[in-house]
């Protein structure tokens, strides 16, 4: 009779057929199941409590463990948004000298470009800004913030994807010392708002020239499990 081996490890599996006259097909099959752990034994054939003759061959169905389960998930489920401020340094635009830092009503141009990025298993953000003045002397605020952490998914899961667009884009030109709203209503990328100073009033560049952006509060990344599983 073939001894019930289910669940057990294969060289276990292996020790109780041999110790009750059987052989082992030294090729096993492997399956997935959704609760026998991979390594592990699903079923023999023939099957458990089949009477065979002494020396009669049993093959071995190992598991490779289950489907790894898959979800969609609201990073900012249950807690605010992040709002991330940049202040980009004072820079020198190419071709030209160094200016002064006030922008002095000549502009600024203005550009914000935010992305996230998954890197090591977290989702993280980079805010580019640059603010160029528009004549002489040609002052300039450029620079980036990367690597701010936005999300961590919990143990066992990992990131797949981002599953809005990656990449919002502010650009327009200063006529002013207010704070200029880019909203982004649809809501399809990473941001929800970026709210903007380009032209302070005095030194600017490194100063007063800043970008304070509004994550998308339903952002939403995909993950799959790790772990003892099989990717689908």
């Amino acid at each position: 009779m073939v001894p019930d081996v289910k669940g057990l490890p294969v060289d276990e599996a292996w020790d109780t057929l041999i110790r009750a006259g059987l052989r082992v097909n030294q090729n096993y099959d492997t399956e997935t199941h959704p609760t026998i752990l991979s390594g592990r034994i699903i079923r023999t054939r023939p099957l458990a409590n089949t009477g065979v003759n002494q020396g009669s061959e049993v093959q071995l169905i190992v598991s490779l463990g289950h489907i790894c389960a898959t979800r969609r998930v609201r990073i900012y489920q249950g807690r605010d948004p992040h709002a991330i401020t940049h202040v980009p340094p004072h820079a020198r635009m190419p071709g030209h000298d160094w200016g002064n830092r006030d922008f002095s009503g000549n502009g600024p141009d203005v550009l914000v470009q935010v992305d996230v990025y998954v890197e090591g298993n977290r989702l993280k953000s980079q805010i580019y800004m640059s603010a160029t003045e528009t004549k002489r002397d040609w002052t300039a605020a450029i620079g980036t913030r990367t690597g701010d952490v936005l999300y961590i998914p919990g143990p066992g899961w990992q990131i797949m994807r981002i599953v809005e667009r990656s990449v919002d884009v502010c650009q327009y030109r200063d006529n002013d010392h207010g704070i200029e709203t880019c909203s982004f209503s649809a809501r399809s990328g990473p941001v929800e708002k970026m709210e903007i100073k380009g032209d302070g009033g005095g030194d600017d560049a490194g100063r007063h020239t800043h970008v304070k952006v509004f994550f998308n509060p339903d952002l939403q990344v995909d993950l799959i499990e790790t772990g003892n599983c099989v990717s689908p």
